[in-house]
């Protein structure tokens, strides 16, 4: 029998649970993809999942309950086909930004290589990795921003203010928790242009 959502959502939960986390980034590829922004989108792990990396590889996005809330870096393989806007139905790569456009959550793209390489060979691009990076420094700091409160220490956003690259620190942000995740979240649907871009 294939993997239901439950079996799924305990996986990740007993994995949580035996490396003592308590959030994590989701990667998924094709069939992985869309079980990944199932995940992402349920009512028990929501909470628990900071940033998705998704390599759809021509499977369609799931039927989303408007609840991803957390970034999603959506990689797409020169090989696959963007479906024009003016088509009817959805598939593939424009499935999964009108999905993920309706959640209102943050959207990096990234074009890969082919989608026959599997995982391992696409983090072989250089590209690839150091966007991974980037993204998942960025999702971490925007789950830390959403959790402050205001007893929080200031010292503490003025620290994560300083993480960011120093075109993107502000003033505001180191008060500001709200002004910090949105400059934060713009970065991200920006494409997270370096200062030399």
């Amino acid at each position: 029998a294939a993997l239901v959502q439950q079996d799924l959502e305990s996986i990740l939960e007993s994995t949580l649970q035996l490396i003592d986390a308590r959030r994590c980034l989701i990667v998924g590829k094709g069939w992985g993809a869309q079980k990944a922004a199932e995940l992402a989108d349920s009512e028990r792990l929501g909470d628990r999942i900071d940033g998705l990396v998704l390599i759809p590889s021509g499977y369609t996005a799931p039927h989303l309950h408007d609840s991803i809330d957390v970034p999603v870096l959506l990689a797409w393989s020169q090989d696959d086909r963007i479906p024009d806007e003016d088509l009817e139905g959805e598939e593939g790569t424009a499935c999964w930004i009108r999905t993920l456009d309706q959640c209102g959550t943050p959207i990096l793209f990234q074009q890969t290589r082919s989608a026959e390489l599997d995982l391992y060979q696409l983090l072989e691009d250089a590209s690839l990795v150091s966007r991974l990076q980037l993204f998942s420094a960025a999702s971490l700091l925007i789950a830390e921003l959403q959790e402050a409160d205001d007893d929080r220490n200031s010292n503490q956003l003025a620290r994560l203010n300083q993480s960011l690259p120093s075109f993107l620190q502000t003033t505001q942000g180191a008060r500001d928790p709200l002004r910090l995740l949105q400059t934060i979240a713009q970065w991200i649907q920006a494409g997270l242009p370096t200062a030399t871009e």
